[in-house]
């Protein structure tokens, strides 16, 4: 019963909005760092990572395969670059290369470029993160 002795207050809700502006690539996930008081007056602090990706803030790469080719050649991009191998089941192949390549294109936030690659089986994505003016 609320407000007998002994018992425990009832859990509230509170909800905060925010922003967020991101200037560039991060390396890690974004964080969130909460300080609060219980009602017995005991603070608590509390640091929790936002489950939030690079991908919400990359735009896809309006260009020719030519110019990513051209692109993912020149020495000044190389250390931003990111390269991943996807081994993809046998079950998911049956419906062929380009459902499976639709999917990474992670809802139309990277452009796929197949045939650029050395294997006939893979294909290239580019993205890019929107620069500041």
């Amino acid at each position: 019963r609320p407000g007998a002795p002994g018992a425990q207050p009832r859990p509230q809700q509170r909800r905060f909005r925010g922003r967020l502006e991101v200037f560039g690539p991060f390396e890690t996930g974004p964080q969130v760092d909460l300080a609060y008081l219980l009602p017995d007056n005991l603070g608590l602090r509390v640091r929790l990572r936002l489950p939030l990706a690079i991908t919400r803030f990359m735009t896809p790469g309006k260009m020719e395969a030519a110019r990513a080719v051209e692109l993912w050649q020149e020495p000044e991009l190389a250390h931003s670059e990111v390269a991943v191998v996807c081994t993809v089941r046998r079950a998911l192949l049956g419906s062929g290369a380009f459902a499976v390549w639709k999917c990474m294109e992670l809802g139309g936030v990277f452009r796929c470029f197949p045939g650029i690659d050395e294997s006939s089986r893979g294909a290239v994505f580019a993205s890019a993160y929107p620069l500041r003016q």
